[in-house]
């Protein structure tokens, strides 16, 4: 399950703006819990539905969060209204990231973000054939 803080929750959807273009971040967890998310608007792309992430300000982030005892944990990216599945697309992409990462990383969250509406949880798993990704169910939590 992926447990979110509310307000993070909250926040998401109220500051990713609404595609086009997608856009989208990174996520970051401490004790099991989704506490912290970077917001990147991606490099320029000739298509207004990709969203490209902007890598190496990403992995800098991952390294400060690193320093506050903040873990990685997954990518966000906004979507269409009414979009709420991943594309083939995103599923190769997700499985390219999930591949790349440490082995000790068996499992990454993937949310898809329908501005001002609601987040649509996913998560890869490792499993011994490649990549497993399936919806996953969310949980926020109030603190």
């Amino acid at each position: 399950m992926m447990k979110i803080l509310s307000e993070l929750y909250d926040r998401l959807l109220a500051e990713v703006p609404p595609p086009p273009p997608e856009t989208g971040g990174i996520l970051g967890a401490r004790g099991g819990i989704v506490c912290a998310a970077y917001f990147d608007f991606g490099r320029p792309h000739s298509t207004r539905a990709v969203y490209e992430p902007d890598i190496a300000r990403l992995n800098g982030q991952i390294v400060d969060w690193e320093q506050s005892g903040i873990t990685f944990c997954g990518m966000f990216h906004s979507h269409l209204p009414g979009a709420d599945t991943l594309s083939d697309g995103d599923r190769r992409y997700i499985a390219r990231i999930l591949a790349q990462m440490p082995v000790q990383i068996q499992t990454l969250f993937f949310p898809v973000i329908l501005p001002e509406e609601r987040l649509v949880a996913f998560r890869a798993a490792r499993t011994s054939t490649g990549v497993k990704i399936a919806p996953e169910p969310l949980e926020r939590i109030y603190e």
